[in-house]
């Protein structure tokens, strides 16, 4: 099985994992990739970890197109065996408009097949394709503090989110005046 591990957008990038499970005595893969290229621009690979995998294993020429090939052959020819949910490598892609629902990322066999060989013999490639949806950025929750003065002296009050915990500490390096 080779799939399209979950992703999501941050700050405009996305960083796609490409996993395999029961990669055993695997010779060579091959496949395509494929998003939308009116949401995703190809901005590269990277975190190779099959011996023999490198930049010079992929074909970038119709990434405008949004389709980006992957060959890759055992360079010992003896077959491949790897621990379910390696991650093979990582599609880079930036953001450069927002889907109305999500967007795919999905393996295709245009122009190049979807193909696995197990000791040298073809063998029945699964896909599974994912859908990127973009998460926000966490906001940082306030903490409102405001000074008054009353008859009573000063006074600070906090407002905070439910449940935020904060520390207040006094320290003797300020002085507080009053005209």
């Amino acid at each position: 099985i080779c799939r399209v591990g979950q992703t999501v957008v941050r700050d405009g990038r996305a960083k796609v994992p490409i996993t395999v499970f029961a990669f055993r005595r695997t010779t060579s893969l091959q496949l395509t990739l494929r998003w939308d290229p009116a949401v995703f621009r190809y901005a590269g690979v990277s975190g190779f970890n099959l011996e023999g995998l490198g930049s010079d294993n992929f074909g970038t020429a119709q990434t405008t197109s949004g389709r980006l090939t992957f060959s890759w052959d055992d360079p010992q020819g003896i077959g491949v065996t790897v621990a379910d949910g390696l991650e093979i490598f990582h599609l880079e892609l930036e953001q450069i408009a927002v889907p109305s629902a999500g967007s795919w990322i999905s393996f295709g066999d245009y122009p190049t097949p979807r193909e696995i060989s197990v000791n040298g013999l073809l063998a029945a490639l699964k896909t599974e394709d994912v859908r990127i949806e973009e998460k926000p950025a966490p906001t940082p929750n306030p903490v409102v503090l405001s000074a008054s003065k009353s008859d009573r002296g000063l006074g600070v009050t906090f407002r905070m989110p439910a449940g935020g915990r904060y520390v207040l500490e006094p320290h003797m390096d300020a002085i507080l005046a009053t005209p």
